[in-house]
């Protein structure tokens, strides 16, 4: 058996709540995330088990109760039990917020509400409503990548290859061109060992990760 490189689910604490055994994966959102092995996709819950069996070509996050996903080539919403409350019949489709998602039926997009009911153009929330901002930012020196406070004023040093935003406490960095990715915290401290091929931000306590392992490990 050979080596393969598989996407897992980690806490905190940088242990595995879901052992590496995907394609790919997305964040968790709404206690659901979307994962792949090989095609098609699915969504798992945070102990790896299927709430909805893998059948969508493509498939996104949970928003306010409702996930975009395709099939057939037709975009549409499902619910957490898997099933269509609105059916698959845009051409593009994007995520609810605010309780309303833009979608598309040939060149003309359009807005609808919760149940797929067309709904007239809202307004756009203001930038305060949108804006979710950590107290440290990633920013570079020009060489390196370190964070600055909202002041613009460096608390973690300029010592990173490429360094992610902090989600949750905890922010992705990468020391060297050829160094595995780790989390550091707001003090600027490893509180685990770097040891992932690639990996995304914190959301509801987990963050998938990519790391190489021994096929005969991956649970099918």
């Amino acid at each position: 058996m050979g080596k393969r490189k598989v996407w897992g689910f980690i806490d905190k604490n940088g242990g595995f709540v879901v052992k590496p055994q995907f394609d790919d994966a997305w964040d968790f959102n709404e206690g659901l995330a979307v994962v792949r092995k090989d095609w098609p996709n699915g969504y798992i819950d945070r102990t790896g088990k299927y709430v909805i069996e893998p059948r969508f070509q493509l498939a996104y996050s949970f928003f306010e109760g409702r996930a975009r996903v395709m099939l057939d080539d037709k975009w549409g919403y499902i619910g957490k039990d898997g099933e269509y409350i609105i059916p698959p019949v845009y051409d593009k489709a994007e995520d609810f917020h605010n309780g309303v998602a833009r979608v598309k039926i040939g060149e003309e997009w359009s807005y609808i509400d919760l149940e797929g009911n067309s709904i007239p153009q809202p307004t756009e929330p203001s930038k305060e409503e949108t804006d979710k901002v950590e107290d440290l930012t990633p920013k570079s020196d020009g060489e390196k990548m370190g964070y600055v406070n909202r002041q613009g004023e460096y608390v973690i040093k300029p010592i990173f290859y490429d360094a992610m935003p902090f989600n949750e406490g905890l922010a992705p960095v990468k020391k060297g061109r050829t160094s595995k990715w780790g989390y550091i915290s707001q003090d600027g401290k490893f509180p685990f060992k770097e040891k992932f091929e690639e990996v995304s931000g914190f959301h509801e306590g987990l963050a998938s990760v990519l790391v190489t392992v021994d096929e005969e490990e991956i649970p099918y």
